[in-house]
């Protein structure tokens, strides 16, 4: 599961929940962490049932995927 909280000032917090079976998170050459979550749905086509897969893919920009490496690092003493 995944939340994302969206915040404006003076206005209410929005939250949005990704409920998924497996979450990814790569680090690809141009220096961004990405995260995706994979959920299952069943689709009721003519010829039955089957399951079928989508997903949601957030990508942070380099300079924040670097923070956020920064950070754990830091938290870890890596």
């Amino acid at each position: 599961m995944l939340e994302i909280i969206k915040r404006t000032e003076g206005s209410p917090s929005g939250k949005e929940q990704i409920d998924g079976s497996k979450v990814q998170i790569g680090y690809n050459s141009w220096g961004h962490i990405s995260i995706r979550v994979v959920q299952t749905a069943e689709c009721m086509p003519a010829d039955g049932p089957y399951p079928r897969e989508k997903d949601t893919l957030i990508v942070l920009n380099a300079q924040t995927s670097r923070e956020l490496i920064s950070f754990i690092k830091d938290k870890v003493n890596y």
